[in-house]
């Protein structure tokens, strides 16, 4: 499967001051990763066995020749003995790209005759995965279909469907305009072509996932069929607010969904709303004597990314922006680990979440 990418979002900070007050926490905005396509590898086998060495991962595959469906369907490491027979089963399925943008810069995103979509990761002249697009731990575990033969089955429901603005309004910082908002799920059908599952495609906020999932859910379907046979399947699948004009970044692959430690979906939350929740641990965090006699009344700012497990413990962190003073940083990080809070519910189930704080401290 993709390598998962861990990213940050910056969405708000307190404001420390030497007095030891923390002020009311501000949005930031966060900046949208570089996209570059990958290299999609040759469509035919001679081509396609060169790239073909070391360790390669097939992330499951459909082949309509019995022999190859037999042997490759399933996902799980290439060896070298079988590179030969590979090359000669992918070359049946006549790849090509699809035209989707990918977030991951070495991929890219490529559909065959039966419409299903995958992914090639092509890192230094040498493939390393190819498989169903979209598939991660913790998501159902069925082939992947491109947008467009989603499409193709469609019966009812507006495909340009959006979220109401007051949904929008519950969504977006308190005083920020609301911008265009992308949301990409992953929609599942069963064999009988209703929607089994809606689960996020991408690391999100609750609200977000939420709301848009419920407008997945008027859409209808009849079966994706191959070799007229009804297989359940999925498609990554881009939603917007407003729902006009069409952003680019709707019909991007985007990065798999971040996962705890015990393998569940990470959601981001305001730090608004994960603050109240804290139980144990003071967000006053005050460099040492030492460091401040090297500051010299400097106004300092760091940020910190911040990730709780399903208990609301610390689960992990990542210093984003350091203060320019090592010590600082080092004391923030040390306190963090300390903090408790209580567990983020979402649908009734506790969640791994995370968010970003950014401390400025100002000697007055």
């Amino acid at each position: 499967m993709r390598r998962l990418l861990s990213f940050g979002m910056a969405i708000g900070l307190w404001h420390l001051g030497a007095c030891g007050s923390a002020a009311t926490p501000q949005p930031t905005t966060p900046t949208a990763p570089a996209v570059r396509a990958g290299v999609p590898p040759p469509g035919d086998e001679a081509g396609f066995r060169k790239l073909l060495s070391g360790e390669v991962v097939n992330g499951g595959l459909w082949f309509t020749d019995a022999d190859c469906q037999a042997r490759f369907q399933q996902a799980g490491p290439v060896k070298p003995d079988a590179f030969d027979a590979f090359a000669r089963c992918v070359a049946t399925l006549h790849l090509r790209p699809t035209g989707r943008t990918e977030s991951l810069d070495d991929t890219s995103v490529l559909t065959d005759d039966a419409g299903f979509e995958i992914e090639a990761q092509v890192v230094d002249g040498g493939l390393k995965f190819i498989g169903f697009s979209g598939r991660a731990p913790g998501v159902p575990d069925l082939p992947s279909i491109t947008p467009q033969s989603l499409e193709s089955l469609r019966v009812g429901g507006d495909p340009d469907a959006t979220i109401s603005a007051d949904e929008a309004s519950r969504i977006f910082l308190p005083g920020q305009p609301v911008p265009n908002l992308v949301e990409h799920l992953r929609l599942c059908l069963g064999e009988d072509g209703q929607l089994s599952t809606v689960t996020p495609a991408q690391t999100t906020v609750p609200a977000s996932a939420a709301a848009f999932a419920a407008v997945a859910r008027t859409w209808k379907f009849r079966p994706f069929v191959v070799a007229e046979k009804p297989i359940a399947a999925c498609a990554v699948v881009g939603f917007q607010y407003p729902a006009g004009p069409r952003a680019a970044s709707r019909d991007r692959l985007p990065r798999p969904p971040e996962l705890s430690k015990a393998g569940h979906f990470i959601y981001y939350v305001n730090p608004r709303d994960l603050g109240p929740r804290r139980v144990v641990g003071d967000s006053l965090v005050v460099p040492d004597d030492e460091d401040r006699m090297h500051l010299h009344g400097k106004r300092v700012v760091g940020s910190f990314k911040l990730c709780l497990d399903e208990t609301g413990h610390y689960e992990r962190g990542l210093l984003l922006q350091s203060t320019g003073v090592p010590g600082y940083d080092a004391k923030i990080a040390r306190t963090m680990m300390q903090w408790v809070y209580q567990p983020y519910v979402v649908d009734g189930v506790a969640v791994p979440v995370c968010s970003t704080v950014t401390f400025i401290y100002s000697q007055r």
